[in-house]
C-alpha cells in the first residue's frame, strides 16, 4: 500500500480531536468514579448504623425492663 492509496482512503473522513476527547472525558470518569466510591461507602454504611441504632435501643430498654423485673419479683 502506498502513501497516496492511505491518503485517499481517509480523505473524506474528518478529522478526530482525540486529545480533547480524552482530556474532557477523563474529569468526568474520575468525577463519577469518586461519586460510585462515595454512594458504595454510603450503602455499605447505612446497615451497619441501622444495626447500631437498633441494638442501642433495645439496650436502653432493657435496663426498665430488668428493674421491672426485679419489682415483680420483690413482689
Amino acid at each position: 500500500m502506498t502513501r497516496g492509496s492511505a491518503d485517499a482512503a481517509t480523505a473524506g473522513a474528518p478529522d478526530v480531536p482525540v486529545g480533547r476527547i480524552v482530556g474532557v472525558g477523563a474529569p468526568v470518569a474520575w468525577d463519577l468514579t469518586v461519586v460510585a466510591v462515595v454512594v458504595a461507602l454510603v450503602v455499605s454504611l447505612y446497615p451497619l448504623l441501622a444495626t447500631a441504632d437498633a441494638a442501642l435501643q433495645q439496650g436502653r430498654a432493657f435496663v426498665p425492663w430488668v428493674t421491672g423485673l426485679v419489682a415483680q419479683l420483690r413482689g
